[in-house]
């Protein structure tokens, strides 16, 4: 504990062997990564179990579905309430800058149409 402590004042920076440990167990992590991901990716006999599932997930998940119109009246009732608590007519600026993102990013990932 007196290694902890230098001349009175908190030690505030990590021990050495910490450090080590810390470096060794991040370097064994990206090694697992590495190696598992070169030896799954690399199946010839592996097949997308969930091609099944494309119609199913974009109906869910896609543009017009229940999902999208539950992320939209939330962003809305989110703003609402911000505007309630803060006064401040700039808040639904931010929501139509937050539908528009949301609407953008939900289609570059594949969610909109």
């Amino acid at each position: 504990m007196k290694n902890l402590v230098n001349k009175g004042k908190a030690w505030c920076v990590a021990h050495p062997t910490l450090v080590k440990m810390s470096l060794a167990f991040l370097t064994l992590g990206v090694l697992l990564v590495a190696f598992t991901h070169t030896v799954y990716a690399a199946d010839p006999s592996s097949n997308d179990l969930l091609y099944k599932a494309r119609d199913e997930v974009g109906s869910t998940f896609g543009k017009g579905s229940v999902v999208w119109f539950i992320l939209y009246l939330a962003e809305i009732i989110t703003a609402i309430v911000a505007y309630i608590k803060s006064k401040n007519m700039m808040v639904f600026v931010g929501l139509a800058g937050v539908l528009i993102f949301t609407t953008v990013a939900w289609t570059l990932i594949g969610g909109g149409s």
